[in-house]
């Protein structure tokens, strides 16, 4: 199955090979990149259980999507980041609000477009 959290992960995956952890937020929610193993987004995922995560096919990235209010996960993920991870305090933070069409469906409509047509 290609969801759309498989679809986030091979594409930070294959684009940005710095990814450690990394926010982006839009105006209907949030994806979340980490670089983690197994046993840790399982941590993630036990947090956030109505998120929508995957394993990139390189299996380097982990993406969750989490729909809803972005300010709440603003606030939630790097608190629970920094449960999780000693060294949270190295996540960035892409605020998407402000651009045309940044809703979580539209990125999405991006991210599969390039990865139908292979552009970068």
């Amino acid at each position: 199955m290609n969801t759309d959290a498989k679809c986030a992960a091979n594409f930070m995956a294959e684009h940005s090979a710095d990814t450690h952890y990394h926010e982006a937020l839009y105006d209907d929610g949030i994806v979340l990149y980490l670089a983690v193993d197994a046993d840790t987004a399982d941590k993630w995922a036990a947090a956030f259980p109505n998120a929508d995560y995957a394993q990139s096919d390189d299996c380097t990235i982990w993406a969750f999507i989490l729909r809803g209010v972005p300010d709440l996960y603003e606030v939630q993920v790097p608190m629970i980041g920094a449960r999780i991870h000693s060294d949270w305090h190295l996540a960035t933070l892409q605020d998407n609000r402000q651009m045309d069409h940044n809703t979580l469906d539209w990125f999405m409509k991006l991210v599969r477009a390039t990865a139908q047509t292979g552009v970068e």
